[in-house]
């Protein structure tokens, strides 16, 4: 796996192939259902849309991803990959936003600190 696959997976929509690219912790702790929903549920602000890598930065066994997102409210991101087993994979810095207890919750949880309403991965 690569590490532009995650991003490109993450900003075309296609949040079941982004979990794919998640660290095993991060998987154990998210389902991928919750995490589909979740994304699924934000996708009217960060889903569907091109995107082109424009930097990475190899620090050791972690990657610093510099992506630039198209579309009305185009603008560059940053991630951070670690290379684990043979591939880059993306570790959510805090996954308490996925348990609440339902999809809807998270939803709700993610609207209100503001992770929907941009372009940031989480």
């Amino acid at each position: 796996m690569t590490a532009q696959w995650f991003g490109q997976m993450y900003f075309a929509g296609k949040f079941t192939s982004a979990w794919d690219a998640l660290t095993p912790a991060a998987q154990q702790a998210v389902p991928q259902g919750t995490w589909v929903g979740v994304h699924e549920g934000c996708a009217s602000d960060i889903g569907g849309h091109a995107s082109a890598i424009r930097s990475v930065t190899i620090l050791g066994s972690a990657a610093i991803i510099s992506e630039q997102i198209d579309g009305a409210r185009s603008q560059t991101v940053q991630y951070i990959l670690s290379y684990l087993n043979g591939g880059w994979r993306y570790a959510p810095g805090d996954l308490s936003v996925y348990a609440r207890g339902s999809v809807a919750a998270d939803i709700a949880a993610a609207k209100a600190s503001g992770l929907c309403a941009g372009w940031k991965v989480f």
